[in-house]
């Protein structure tokens, strides 16, 4: 088995050979998985996530018993070869009240695919901790514990729960505690196991609702899955950046280069934001730009460009839907260029270049392009990174010229309905720290859209 979206790792089942002792879960620990930097423990979003673990069982073993325990901080919902043993209390507060299942019927010979959906759901600390033991015939026992080699995801999909699931692009589970650490300490196991197999749903009706209500907070990591109307209009094809590569903000110093981060990325709950002494790049970068040709949980990723050892960002589509504009760094550019790729596939073809960082493009509506670049040649009065202005330029990267200048920052142009362009102006008042502006697709002055500030 193996990792995610963005990072791919050997894995190792945690099988051993162990003398009989008490069911606890001593040698198990407490995992998690959050995409993008790791918060701290305290800083945990609301969110659900999706683990895997795999016990060898020898072809020949006869098996005498089996057991499993788990609990989860908040919620949780465990399956065993695809199929459901059963699932925690749905309150926020039973993390404390283990659950114990005989689950003897159930092993199989060769592996033996133990899944976990696990849920935090309000933000602070989460975790899932697991423990299954099998008693052979011939007096050996069989453990797999919840630890590193555990494989996790944040995104549900189709048959994640079956033992023969491709999890091979699934994410490293991260440990956030030995058993026995704050702030979970010891827990009480049940003395005695019950039948697998007991009735599921409450957990995920909780669960739904609670993350329904983090997410109006503005406290949940992932996206909530809700289904349109009836007479919903799907787009034609959705196109996005795929395996993260952006900048995260160390939340603590390594002694390495990456520490320089902390002063020049803001990126609070691994979102973006414009200080005065940002960094020029995409909001996100990642390091292919795919696309999805229909709707539906079955539809296929069709990758357009990968950029190797590069990163890319900032897609935005044409009018007439047959190219997508993109900002991206090939492996060895020292600058992020604009790029447009055709839609049907084939070669990128390159609309800047130059000393400058060009981000953000968007297609105006007489097919010029506007963009953020640091070619308009100063430089933040602070900390000294370079100005960001929006430029123009015709559909095939000639007649550049600046619209906005600023000291500071401007970013993320979009096009609105009457051709007016609007954007994020990083201001140098405190009071006014970010702020919309409106400008038009011509040289002038923005003026500010209190409204939208």
């Amino acid at each position: 088995m193996k990792q995610i979206v963005i990072v791919l790792a050997l894995f190792i089942p945690s099988t051993t050979f162990i003398t009989a002792a008490p069911l606890d879960f001593d040698d198990s620990k407490w995992i998690w998985y959050s995409p993008g930097a790791e918060a701290s423990l305290g800083e945990l979003p609301a969110a659900a996530n999706y683990m895997r673990g795999t016990l060898a069982v020898p072809a020949d073993a006869q098996v005498a018993s089996a057991e499993v325990i788990a609990t989860c901080d908040n919620l949780f919902v465990l399956y065993l070869n695809g199929k459901p043993v059963g699932e925690s209390g749905a309150n926020n507060s039973v993390w404390n009240q283990p659950k114990r299942w005989d689950v003897t019927e159930w092993i199989v010979p060769g592996n033996n695919a133990v899944a976990v959906k696990a849920v935090n759901t309000v933000p602070g600390p989460a975790g899932m901790i697991l423990k299954l033991v099998v008693h052979l015939a011939d007096g050996r026992e069989l453990a797999l514990r919840s630890d590193a080699s555990w494989l996790c995801e944040s995104t549900e999909h189709p048959s994640w729960q079956a033992a023969d699931f491709d999890d091979s692009h699934w994410n490293d589970a991260r440990v956030v505690g030995q058993y026995g650490d704050t702030p979970w300490r010891r827990v009480r196991i049940p003395a005695e196991p019950q039948p697998a197999g007991t009735a599921v749903g409450e957990v995920e009706k909780f669960a739904t609702a609670a993350l329904s209500e983090a997410a109006k907070s503005q406290r949940v990591a992932g996206v909530v899955e809700q289904l349109p109307d009836a007479g919903f209009l799907w787009p034609e094809a959705i196109a996005f950046i795929g395996e993260d590569r952006s900048l995260y903000r160390p939340l603590a110093h390594s002694g390495s280069s990456y520490d320089s981060l902390s002063v020049t990325i803001f990126n609070p709950r691994n979102s973006r934001a414009f200080p005065e002494h940002d960094l020029p790049a995409p909001m996100k970068v990642g390091r292919m730009l795919c696309v999805l040709d229909s709707p539906g949980s079955e539809a296929t990723p069709r990758v357009l460009l990968d950029a190797g050892q590069g990163g890319l960002g900032s897609p935005s589509a044409a009018y007439d839907g047959k190219s997508i504009l993109i900002s991206m760094a090939y492996e060895g550019d020292a600058f992020f260029h604009i790029y447009r790729v055709p839609i049907d596939g084939g070669p990128p073809t390159q609309l800047t270049d130059g000393f400058f960082h060009d981000i953000d493009p968007v297609e105006l509506p007489d097919g010029r392009i506007a963009f953020t670049s640091t070619r308009i040649g100063t430089f933040e009065e602070y900390h000294n990174p370079p100005s960001r202005s929006l430029f123009v330029m015709d559909a095939e990267g000639r007649d550049l010229r600046p619209i906005t200048s600023t000291i500071i920052f401007d970013n993320e142009p979009e096009v609105l309905a009457d051709g007016r362009i609007i954007f994020i102006r990083s201001d140098s008042s405190i009071a006014a720290r970010s702020k919309r502006f409106c400008t038009p697709s011509t040289p002038t002055a923005p003026t500010a859209t209190p409204s939208l500030a």
